[in-house]
């Protein structure tokens, strides 16, 4: 289970120009098997700059970083426990938290993007 969640943390890290002065990097997955099993990622970087804070997108051109998910999600399911969306932190300087929401009830768009923001607040308030 640890080995898939660092798979996860270098998949998104791999994903960041590492020449941005980026805080945090934050990464939701919505989780759905219908009609095959796939994730909704929405991902951003806290960035301060100018002693400002602003979030900031990044590039998630390749499949990996939702093969990584979807794999971390399957071990979880194979020891009984079914993630229907989690949250991704990782600091700058290292450390990374996962979250996980196994509720399973069905978000809309607005929610999740209001939810995202939240987030996004949160973690510039932290700086």
């Amino acid at each position: 289970m640890i080995e898939k969640q660092q798979d996860a943390v270098e998949a998104v890290l791999d994903a960041i120009d590492r020449d941005d002065d980026w805080a945090f990097a934050f990464m939701h997955a919505d989780f759905s098997d219908d009609p095959v099993p796939h994730a909704i990622l929405r991902g951003f970087l806290v960035v301060e700059e100018d002693g400002k804070v602003r979030k900031a997108p990044f590039a998630m051109a390749s499949n990996r970083i939702e093969e990584c998910f979807l794999a971390l999600r399957e071990v979880y399911q194979e020891a009984g426990d079914t993630i229907h969306r989690l949250d991704l932190t990782i600091e700058a300087d290292g450390p990374f938290r996962f979250e996980f929401d196994y509720d399973g009830e069905a978000r809309s768009a607005a929610e999740a993007s209001a939810e995202i923001e939240r987030r996004f607040e949160d973690l510039a308030a932290s700086i």
